[in-house]
């Protein structure tokens, strides 16, 4: 709950941090002054990190199975509808699957119409969740009821078989969910006798109103709409605030939870931004209706309750049963229009997105096409421009930094200092920073014709050199998955082996840097040599002993080998464009800074 509270201060505009700075103090004294706001708080916190669990649980157990399975059953609108409302109901977390669906839109795996059949199914599916607190969740002694799970669930998480941790962190969070909502319902019965909630409630309209936007709020900070509803359940079986008053914070929750949404849109292509348009339109159009003829819909679902045998006074199923129609007048108007949803948002939502800057030539002009003199410096320098871009990419894929290449940083220090490993997107990169740049040189480098030998040879090195940049590239693309893996593995000796790939290859890097005259490149050729055995994982036997020492599993050799000879590809790669550069730099007198240092 904290650490939620912490990221939006962290991201908060000015007025947003004081008065989650207020909201922090103000809450830190009452836990502190009294025990009833402290089971309260300590309730809702382990709900908060039950359900981070049941994620965490769903990950594990699911794998890439689960996005496999979302693209095979969305071709059709009761299909996405379908996977929606039942795969929220499994989670208990819209937010989780709204997410996911927003993730497979931007990256084009499903398209628009079934990610928004996905959102609508998923807000049904909320109601579920409400519906089991409401029918056993304060009925009998539910923390007793929760202590089984939470044992065999712990007991099972330790397992080192993937299947049987996943399915133990899943027992334990529907057992600390239950445990929390034990607490909670204990801190507000104990909270009634010193504050009664109902005197501040207000009736009507303005009532309405007032819990709903509170519903907001309230959701919007824990992040979680099921917390909301258990937070609303619990207050209501201890009369702490009214039925109608109930309702309109379960409205306000359903509008709240699409901050969610929002937030996970942030970074989305076009088309997650758009879903995240028609998840607040539904929840937001639905709440209004629902504001609007809160009372007739009382009314009339009074009738409903009647027919299912729902006491008068059992006001939990009765907010249930709101819940779910709340949810199903939303599915009802807008599920037979998702194609109109889908043409609407297409056609009249237009969304500026911030363009990638896109590497392109810094030295070739149409000026210069007519003097093949002029193009052949011009494409030298091109080539070198390419180069530097390449090494920027490699320094990624790497973890590491650009500025790691020139700092005075002892390279250990470098590697220790860049410990945490945030995911990249490789692809973006070598798009944005190498293909647009590489089509032009080569491009421009056909347009000459009849040349003499000495120019063709340079010209024909120039377009091996940007050959070379690819094949290095191609190498770091099928490396990096790897090094984002094993870098944040548990296992110290694979950690370290990457680690040490990483430490060699930012030796060698400066190495090359360091060359500031196109003929110091053959000078460096003997301890080039040096840095590549280095990189051969099978010298030494190292790989054997850890093998069958148990410090590292099969597969974890496998990579170390694969990606050793890739590594070393690299390398020789990368020297093959330093004997090109070396060559035609000389033979036209160039004193090149070759490798991005300025002189």
């Amino acid at each position: 709950f904290l650490s939620k509270i912490g990221l939006c201060f962290q991201k908060g505009s000015v007025m947003k941090k004081i008065l989650l700075l207020a909201f922090a103090i103000g809450g830190t004294y009452l836990i502190f002054k009294s025990e009833s706001y402290l089971k309260i708080a300590f309730g809702l916190s382990l709900f908060l990190y039950a359900m981070k669990i049941m994620e965490e649980s769903f990950q594990i157990l699911a794998g890439g199975r689960l996005e496999t399975f979302l693209r095979k059953t969305t071709d059709k609108n009761y299909k996405s509808f379908t996977f929606g409302l039942i795969s929220t109901s499994i989670m208990q977390s819209s937010g989780l699957v709204s997410l996911l669906a927003i993730s497979f839109v931007s990256a084009g795996l499903i398209g628009l119409g079934a990610g928004i059949g996905i959102i609508y199914g998923s807000n049904l599916g909320t109601t579920t969740g409400i519906w089991l607190i409401a029918e056993i969740g304060f009925g009998f002694n539910i923390a007793k009821f929760a202590m089984p799970f939470i044992i065999f669930g712990a007991f099972m998480a330790f397992s080192k078989v993937k299947a049987v941790r996943g399915s133990g962190l899943l027992i334990l969070s529907i057992g600390m969910i239950f445990f929390g909502i034990s607490y909670m319902k204990e801190g507000f019965e104990s909270v009634k006798d010193a504050i009664d909630l109902a005197k501040y409630g207000m009736s009507g309209y303005a009532g309405a109103v007032v819990f709903a936007i509170i519903g907001v709020v309230v959701t919007a900070l824990l992040q979680s709409s099921h917390a909301t509803l258990t937070l609303t359940l619990s207050a209501l079986a201890t009369a702490q605030i009214s039925y109608e008053n109930a309702i309109a914070l379960a409205i306000g929750s359903n509008v709240g939870s699409t901050i969610t949404a929002v937030l996970g849109s942030i970074n989305a292509s076009i088309n997650g931004k758009k879903l995240m348009i028609a998840h607040a339109i539904f929840n937001i159009v639905t709440a209004l209706i629902s504001l609007i003829f809160m009372f007739q819909f009382i009314s009339m679902l009074n009738v409903v309750a009647e027919y299912l045998h729902i006491k008068d006074d059992d006001y939990l199923l009765k907010l249930a049963l709101f819940h779910t129609f709340f949810n199903l007048l939303g599915v009802a108007i807008f599920y037979p229009n998702i194609g109109l949803m889908e043409k609407f948002l297409n056609e009249k939502i237009n969304i500026k997105v911030k363009k990638e800057h896109i590497a392109t030539p810094n030295y070739l002009t149409p000026d210069i096409l007519g003097s093949a003199e002029a193009a052949k410096v011009a494409l030298i320098n091109e080539s070198m421009h390419l180069l530097r871009n390449t090494l920027s990419v490699v320094t990624k894929g790497l973890y590491l930094s650009y500025s790691d290449i020139t700092s005075g940083l002892n390279p250990v220090e470098v590697i220790k200092k860049r410990s945490e490993i945030n995911e990249i997107n490789f692809d973006k990169l070598y798009i944005t920073r190498f293909k647009s740049l590489y089509n032009e040189i080569v491009s421009f480098s056909m347009k000459f014709q009849n040349l003499n030998e000495n120019d063709t040879k340079i010209f024909n090195g120039i377009r091996r050199t940007a050959v070379e940049c690819a094949e290095i590239l191609k190498d770091m693309r099928n490396i990096e998955p790897n090094f984002f893996k094993y870098l944040q593995s548990d296992n110290e000796y694979i950690c370290g082996e990457y680690n040490n790939f990483r430490l060699q290859m930012l030796i060698l890097l400066r190495m090359v840097f360091a060359i500031k005259d196109a003929r110091e490149i053959f000078g460096i050729s003997k301890a080039l040599r040096e840095e590549l055995r280095k990189f051969d994982i099978l010298s030494g036997r190292k790989i054997d002993q850890l093998l069958t020492q148990n410090k590292i599993t099969s597969s974890m050799a496998t990579s170390l080998m694969n990606d050793s000879y890739l590594l070393q590809d690299i390398v020789r790669n990368l020297y093959k464009i330093m004997k090109n550069t070396a060559i035609y730099g000389r033979e036209n007198s160039l004193d090149l800074t070759i490798f991005g240092i300025a002189k």
